[in-house]
């Protein structure tokens, strides 16, 4: 909703506060005392212990409320934001968003439940005055919240034609929030559209492609396009339901045609307080895959000849690998061996898995090493069955006695 005046606006925070205690009322128990928020994005803490309501509240439109703590902001320039409670350990309390000069004159632009995102349009200028407020609370239990105010607006690809550009094997982050549906625009996975955020690829070779997102606010839609414009779109896949385990999210796959431009549109009916989401590419190779591989800390040459080396690696979606500790040929020749390979372990990881891994030596590569002060290699990783062009990742190795 739009502010149309410069007055002042005020949100008040309502707290469900044990009743008839000793205890201290919050400093921003009052109005008059509203603690100020200075800049965003920013997380107040507080307490309804010992609050009280002021004579004169506004009521919540739900609820009765017991105690109340106040806070406010004033909005250095035009623009939205936003308010979610991110934590509250007792009670129900109810966020709402005020304009005014003061307590008797305050108006109500927004209010929500704890489980729900606020967000309110501003003009530069303008003030607000922020009242939390409890509905019910546990004497036996403590009463404090963390309420964040942060920034909001659509995402510079909430339109069609404002589409950002994405490559395959990449990894694009975004938010859902705010983002909105334009006229024209066709329903995602059969259902109406909502909030959705576009992104494009241009294939410049023809390959298969996988997309996925992932997201732990919402259960995102995803569509692949093809056309030039919103209302002219043919759909290529579109796909709601995760089909893997990890984060909540959609995956499609189709064969990308080299020339063609795909437009993809990520959706989601309700992105909660947060509609975070990020977007994967992937035509077969290791960043598409989202393959990941350290070697372990505090190895030395003596470990090494003993048990192997030792790594961990992981991986978004499911993969065939072979891992190899290889040497240069140069180093090969010095340690007096045919081959440039020590060691080889192969295998396969499920979805979001990550495993231990030792690469066992050779008994050439041991006997090689029996005298060896240091040595340099790389750990080797090929993706098997794939062919896409970046299927291998190497990680160097320098260990000493």
């Amino acid at each position: 909703m739009r502010v149309k005046s410069r007055t002042a606006l005020v949100v008040a925070v309502g707290a469900l506060v044990v009743p008839a205690t000793a205890s201290a009322a919050p400093v921003n128990d009052a109005f008059e005392q509203a603690q100020e928020i200075s800049a965003l994005p920013a997380v107040v803490e507080g307490d309804f212990i010992g609050s009280t309501v002021q004579p004169g509240e506004p009521a919540l439109p739900i609820a009765e409320i017991y105690g109340t703590v106040w806070y406010a902001y004033t909005a250095p320039a035009e623009g939205r934001f936003a308010l979610d409670m991110v934590r509250f350990d007792n009670g129900y309390p109810q966020t709402s968003v005020y304009t005014g000069s003061g307590l008797g004159d305050l108006r109500r632009v927004a209010s929500g439940r704890p489980d729900e995102r606020i967000a309110v349009d501003a003009l530069a200028g303008q003030r607000f005055w922020i009242r939390i407020g409890q509905t019910w609370v546990d004497a036996g239990r403590q009463s404090r919240f963390a309420l964040r105010v942060r920034p909001a607006g659509a995402p510079v690809n909430d339109a069609f034609a404002a589409a950002k550009a994405v490559t395959p094997r990449g990894s694009y982050t975004g938010n859902l929030a705010d983002a909105t549906t334009e006229l024209s625009e066709p329903p995602h996975a059969g259902a109406a559209s909502s909030h959705s955020a576009w992104f494009k690829l241009r294939a410049r070779r023809t390959d298969k492609m996988t997309v996925d997102t992932s997201t732990s606010t919402c259960q995102t839609r995803l569509a692949v396009y093809t056309g030039s414009k919103v209302d002219g779109l043919r759909e290529v896949t579109s796909n709601v339901i995760s089909d893997d385990p990890g984060p909540s999210g959609s995956t499609v796959r189709f064969m990308a045609r080299r020339g063609t431009t795909y437009h993809l549109a990520v959706d989601c009916a309700s992105p909660g307080a947060d509609g975070d989401f990020a977007l994967h590419l992937s035509d077969g190779g290791i960043v598409g895959k989202g393959v990941g591989l350290v070697v372990n800390g505090g190895q030395t040459l003596g470990t090494l000849r003993s048990t192997g080396l030792g790594v961990v690696v992981s991986t978004r979606r499911t993969v065939r690998l072979r891992m190899e500790l290889v040497v240069s040929r140069r180093v090969a020749r010095g340690l007096g061996l045919e081959g440039r390979v020590l060691g080889r372990i192969g295998g396969e990881l499920d979805y979001y898995q990550s495993l231990p891994a030792t690469i066992p030596l050779t008994r050439a590569a041991k006997a090689a090493l029996r005298d060896a002060d240091e040595l340099r290699a790389v750990v080797r990783l090929t993706l098997l069955g794939s062919q896409a062009r970046n299927r291998v990742l190497t990680l160097p190795v320098a260990l000493s006695s």
